[in-house]
């Protein structure tokens, strides 16, 4: 995913890799690696930020993993 410069904000491109193994019958782990490369102003917002919209973001993207296979045949509702 590329975001488009605006103004002087700058920039992003990130790769997400995701994999998918089965535990169990009826449990699946989710492992994932993004690189995030900024430049810009976006750049200059500082790591800290950085770190608590992605470990937000983990966290959104985790639940809505878990609610898509909760209403999928065979899911565990969560």
């Amino acid at each position: 995913m590329t975001g488009k410069p605006m103004k002087l904000a700058g920039m992003f491109r990130t790769k997400l890799k995701v994999r998918l193994r089965e535990r169990a019958a009826a449990e699946t782990e989710v492992a994932y690696d993004m690189d995030l490369q900024m430049s810009g102003r976006l750049a200059s917002l500082g790591d800290v930020m950085m770190k608590g919209t992605v470990t937000e973001s983990s966290r959104e993207f985790a639940r809505n993993v878990q609610r898509l296979f909760a209403g999928a045949p065979g899911g565990t509702p969560g």
